[in-house]
């Protein structure tokens, strides 16, 4: 995680390995958990964060995460480019990721 994020982005890796272990004990329940990992939404919590041109529209991430459920899915990035932004960030080696200050 960033480091003016460390607290933040631990939570959630807590969630992520939590939803997982929760997805592994449900499997033969019939129980569905799905695993959201959303951009920056455009809600009254980043209302001027952010620029605005980043930002997610809510009701598109709503549909996304409605499409993931009816469709059993583990885990979804919403919008569908979040998965490579995020994708490029965990790739970077560590040598250069920490020349990012945030």
């Amino acid at each position: 995680g960033r480091q003016s994020l460390a607290i933040y982005n631990a939570t959630k890796a807590a969630i992520n390995a939590y939803v997982r272990g929760l997805q592994h004990r449900l499997a033969d329940s019939g129980v569905h958990a799905l695993l959201v990992k959303p951009a920056f939404v455009d809600t009254a919590m980043t209302w001027g964060l952010y620029n605005p041109s980043i930002l997610a529209p809510p009701k598109r991430v709503a549909d996304d995460i409605w499409r993931a459920v009816r469709k059993k899915k583990y885990c979804i990035y919403t919008p569908w480019y979040w998965r490579s932004a995020m994708m490029f960030v965990r790739g970077l080696p560590r040598f250069l990721f920490h020349k990012l200050r945030s």
